[in-house]
């Protein structure tokens, strides 16, 4: 399928090659999408993510398909990478939307490879996220707000697989921070 997207830009062209084959209808979307975000995903990392990546000191990244995750020695490395990120990639690839968790917790590594309940629970909080936001969990938010940066609201959300509810918060951007001030609002409170 990443073959035909290459090829062949047109989703209808793609999607009537899919269901000739006898792949099952969302089946076929689910492929088409994958391997989409999977090029914009591959176009990126070789540039401005993998700058962000090294000059935040990434200690292990690991490619999923449409995303990444990554692990990090300092809470100020994750965040100001996050914020890197978000930067570059919302400016460089025009309708790119994307979504950012930090969590802190320990995880396991193996092969170079990051797993465990801390890298499930950011994968978890990341679909809680909305399209270029960055949310962060209770424990980062507490460390981060500690260096300077400025978190919205707490929210408590369900995760799958975890029993009690998490709170998290987005990082708000310099721009939102500047228009609450500019609002009156009392951003120490959050």
């Amino acid at each position: 399928a990443q073959h035909i997207l290459r090829n062949e830009r047109t989703g209808e062209d793609a999607l009537f090659y899919l269901l000739s084959r006898g792949i099952a209808p969302r089946e076929a979307r689910r492929i088409l999408v994958s391997g989409f975000a999977a090029e914009v995903v591959e176009a990126v990392t070789s540039t401005s993510l993998r700058a962000a990546l090294t000059e935040h000191e990434a200690v292990c990244v690991n490619h999923t398909g449409d995303g990444f995750v990554s692990g990090f020695r300092s809470v100020a490395a994750a965040v100001g990478c996050a914020r890197a990120v978000r930067e570059r990639l919302c400016t460089e690839v025009t309708g790119l939307r994307i979504r950012i968790a930090l969590h802190l917790g320990e995880v396991l590594t193996e092969e170079e490879r990051l797993f465990g309940l801390s890298v499930n629970a950011t994968f978890r909080v990341c679909g809680k996220a909305a399209p270029d936001q960055i949310v962060a969990t209770q424990r980062l938010r507490e460390l981060a707000s500690s260096m300077g940066y400025v978190f919205g609201p707490q929210r408590k959300v369900k995760l799958k697989g975890f029993g009690a509810r998490m709170g998290i918060s987005e990082l708000l951007t310099p721009r939102q921070v500047a228009s609450a001030v500019e609002a009156g609002c009392d951003l120490g409170s959050h």
